[in-house]
């Protein structure tokens, strides 16, 4: 019996079967959702006892302070793995324990901090833990191990598998990944320096105005365009701060206009001062090891790596980061969430974002038009790093910014009033349109594509095309307040995703388009055109339509039907059912946009084909259920039977089909008037075109 208070511990049989079935465990396949993984979420951890074997580990560890890396780092920095050979994809570089990096990153190595924060950060630290401690209860010693793949030269994917488990590739893995890059030898060398984080502000702010091209120009455009209607004055002698109106001056002050723009990340309260003894600008770094043990927390670092198999032994230097290090210290902040905040972020030449690092280590992260850095990483990150295109995509003579992109992260924000949605978006629809027409057609050319409620007249069918991405938010009913246009994305709440088309010219060259806009247009609430919108309508000319019904769960209909493309069945993604002019009964999945649509089963609703093209992937062979009008309805609800089976896309590029679920509007005189609720993407062979 094991003694009050020790972890429950699953019985000797029980304990041996999940051990042979932990071992049988196909590698490449080993998930959080496996049932052999998911069986030790109701182990207890004794934390006590780990903290007592880390606390025994930490004196045994070798350090070496100059460098920052224990032994076992420094073994594998120093003899980095040939890659080359085509039989040689990945390498093992090292095994691991949980207790042991941790007591290693207490005693200040920087390899180990990285590591044990990626497990963190992921959610998996507990879970390796009693991974571990259950093969230490069947006496089996095997760990983790920590792996080491060259995707291309220059840049190495390294991860961390399940313990005693192998995936030898980075795609089979999907733990702790993250990626390493060979710095280019004209790259700073501030993370060799002993500085704090206002040193390092500094730093990057004289590099940006005295040689970043992209940052001068942008800041030359927004003094030409932009003035301050208000600035803040602030008396240094007596401290007193009042609001000045800029209408009477003939000339600005210095710093009129922001130079950076400071943003508070991780501040919750608006209590909390910037400048408080707390603030990361307000704190030194410390680099002795007992500071290091407080703090263990990595968002990344830089090292000297060596690779003594080539010919002449090369020594070069490597950054070592999470690919979503951006998302993880920027997008993912109690700030970022803010719908107001994404025009303050990408309309600002330059950035410096001040935070806790919420975990993740960086309590300081740059932007600006031509580079991004950290505190960890100082001198930059030389792959592309997540989404911080949206602000250094955007320089001299690349036009505006990808709108695709825009909507995607301004939709996965937070409002409290609805009625804001387009005046939150206005700045960058405005910057939008005068960079991208100036790129197009020179400066001095007045012609701006249009700006109809939160969508662009240029390639206008193909962003007609977007869908509520989460399950979660297509459950939530259409908002009281009409705001928008129902074809347009912003007359619904939640994340929104487009199909890739509309930012590949080349695709789009070969996209064939079943619609043609006859007129669209939209009514501003004010004078501001891109601001809110009290009235719209769009007239298209289509090649037709297919009519269908909506089949929900437990109707006649339901007894047959198959969604496609996902295997359960939710009241946000349902089928539609079509009669095919063949006597063929097809199942066709449509995304509602969200519910309360007031959309009956016995109502038509109609699959409005927009455009049709590739996406840019490879295919694969899928079926399609099919019925014909006399099946009998116990053969019907044989759910996986298939009648017929067809294969498309064997060997070629995936093709598809996107379209709109419409509802007819109703009422006298609303014949051909109709509302969008949906939206489809199907495989071009699936759609009944021949019924159009």
């Amino acid at each position: 019996m094991e003694p009050r208070g020790a972890p429950a511990s699953p019985s000797a049989t029980a304990l041996e079967s999940w051990y042979q079935d932990y071992l049988a465990e196909d590698p490449t396949e080993i998930r959080a959702r496996s049932a052999v993984v998911r069986a030790v979420e109701a182990d207890d951890l004794d934390d006590a006892e780990i903290e007592q074997h880390i606390q025994r580990l930490v004196p045994t560890t070798d350090i070496d302070y100059g460098v920052g890396f224990c032994a076992k780092c420094r073994h594998v920095l120093d003899n980095w793995p040939d890659l080359r050979a085509k039989d040689r994809m990945c390498a093992v570089a090292r095994p691991l324990h949980t207790c042991e990096i941790e007591a290693a990153a207490r005693s200040g190595c920087k390899f180990c901090a990285f590591l044990l924060t990626r497990l963190k950060v992921e959610g998996r630290l507990a879970t390796f833990r009693k991974i571990e401690r259950r093969l230490h209860l069947v006496n089996d010693s095997g760990t983790a191990a920590f792996m080491i793949e060259e995707w291309c030269p220059g840049t190495s994917l390294l991860w961390i598998n399940y313990p005693l488990k192998m995936a030898f590739h980075c795609t089979h893995a999907e733990t702790a990944k993250f990626e390493s890059h060979v710095m280019p030898p004209t790259a700073g060398r501030l993370w060799q320096q002993d500085l704090d984080p206002v040193e390092v502000a500094q730093r990057w702010l004289a590099t940006c105005l005295s040689s970043h091209e992209h940052c001068r120009f942008e800041r030359q455009q927004q003094q030409q365009h932009e003035r301050p209607s208000r600035l803040i004055a602030i008396n240094h002698d007596t401290g007193k701060v009042k609001l000045v109106s800029t209408a009477s001056m003939d000339t600005l002050p210095p710093y009129a206009s922001a130079t950076i723009n400071l943003a508070a990340s991780w501040t919750r309260s608006v209590h909390d001062s910037l400048f408080s003894l707390e603030s990361p600008l307000a704190q030194k770094k410390n680099k002795t090891a007992a500071a290091v043990s407080q703090n263990i927390n990595s968002g990344g670092f830089c090292a000297r790596v060596t690779r003594p198999h080539l010919a002449s032994t090369t020594t070069c230097i490597q950054t070592f980061h999470s690919h979503s290090v951006y998302e993880e210290c920027v997008t993912y902040t109690p700030l970022a969430r803010r719908a107001w905040a994404l025009q303050e972020k990408l309309l600002a030449p330059r950035t410096l974002h001040l935070g806790t690092g919420g975990g993740r280590g960086d309590r300081l992260f740059w932007e600006c038009r031509s580079s991004v850095g950290s505190d960890s990483l100082p001198d930059g990150f030389p792959g592309r790093l997540g989404a911080a295109y949206l602000v250094c995509g955007r320089g001299v003579g690349r036009g505006g910014w990808n709108w695709l992109h825009i909507v995607e992260k301004y939709t996965a924000t937070s409002m409290t009033l609805s009625g804001d949605k387009f005046p939150a978006l206005a700045g960058i629809a405005r910057a939008e349109q005068v960079a991208a027409t100036a790129a197009a057609l020179g400066d001095n050319d007045n012609r701006y594509d249009q700006y109809l409620a939160g969508m662009w007249r240029e390639r206008f069918l193909l962003q007609l095309g977007w869908w509520v991405a989460l399950k979660r938010e297509r459950r939530r009913p259409r908002p009281r307040e009409w705001h928008a246009p129902s074809w347009s994305w912003a007359a619904v709440d939640g994340l929104i995703r487009f199909s890739p088309y509309w930012e590949d010219d080349e695709l789009v060259g070969r996209t064939m388009e079943f619609l043609r806009v006859v007129d669209v247009w939209t009514t501003p609430a004010g004078p501001d055109p891109f601001g809110a919108v009290t009235g719209d309508e769009l007239t298209v000319a289509c090649e037709g339509m297919v009519c269908g019904w909506l089949v929900v769960e437990g109707h006649d209909d339901a007894d047959g039907a198959v969604v496609l493309g996902e295997a359960d069945w939710t009241e946000t993604r349902q089928p539609v059912r079509v009669d095919r002019l063949s006597g063929r009964r097809e199942y066709f999945s449509g995304l509602l946009d969200c519910r309360g649509d007031d959309v009956r089963p016995d109502e038509a609703l109609y699959l409005m084909p927009i455009f049709y093209g590739e996406t840019g992937a490879s295919t694969s062979i899928v079926g399609i259920r099919h019925e014909t009008a006399d099946t009998n309805k116990e053969e019907k609800g044989k759910n996986h039977e298939i009648k017929e089976f067809e294969q498309w896309g064997v060997e070629g590029v995936a093709k598809e089909v996107v379209g709109m679920v419409l509802q007819c509007c109703g009422g006298v005189g609303a014949k051909g008037r109709f509302r969008r609720v949906g939206a489809f993407r199907m495989s071009h062979a699936s759609f009944p075109i021949t019924d159009l």
